[in-house]
């Protein structure tokens, strides 16, 4: 099957889609459906457009390829691409795209609002990895925010 063929029964079933949802939540909700799903995904594609171009000309200017990088950044244009366009199956599709990857930045940042700063070297020993270094603790949460431990 060709690419046009299956482009095209796409971009109708997500035309029908969008049709039903009009009809069931109303015009004033699919139309903030689609200009609220456009403007994030413009923001993703402008951010993470960016993002992919840095990241191809550090690789490429240290002689390395980080593939890796390059396909998580190119899932968010495409994740972007699918909200920009018209449909609530394209903006579910692009969910799917983005979140997987928002959800791993977000628990790779951590929630203790902590940052540290300074040097450190790493040692091994018959008791595992020692770390001995200086550092300073900053305090980057806000006051309003509950404090963990």
């Amino acid at each position: 099957m060709p690419i046009r063929t299956i482009l095209g029964v796409y971009i109708i079933i997500d035309f029908v889609a969008l049709i039903l949802f009009a009809s069931s939540f109303g015009a004033i909700a699919t139309l903030a459906l689609i200009i609220g799903s456009g403007i994030c995904g413009v923001q993703l594609m402008r951010k993470e457009g960016r993002q992919t171009l840095q990241d191809m000309q550090t690789s490429l200017a240290e002689g390395q390829q980080s593939l890796g990088g390059i396909m998580r950044n190119s899932a968010f244009l495409l994740g972007g691409l699918l909200m920009i366009l018209p449909g609530p199956i394209s903006d579910v599709l692009g969910l799917a795209m983005v979140l997987p990857t928002l959800l791993r930045r977000g628990r790779r940042s951590g929630t203790t609002g902590h940052t540290y700063e300074g040097e450190a070297s790493t040692t091994r020993s018959h008791e595992g990895n020692i770390i001995e270094g200086e550092y300073i603790e900053r305090d980057t949460r806000r006051d309003d925010e509950p404090r963990q431990h």
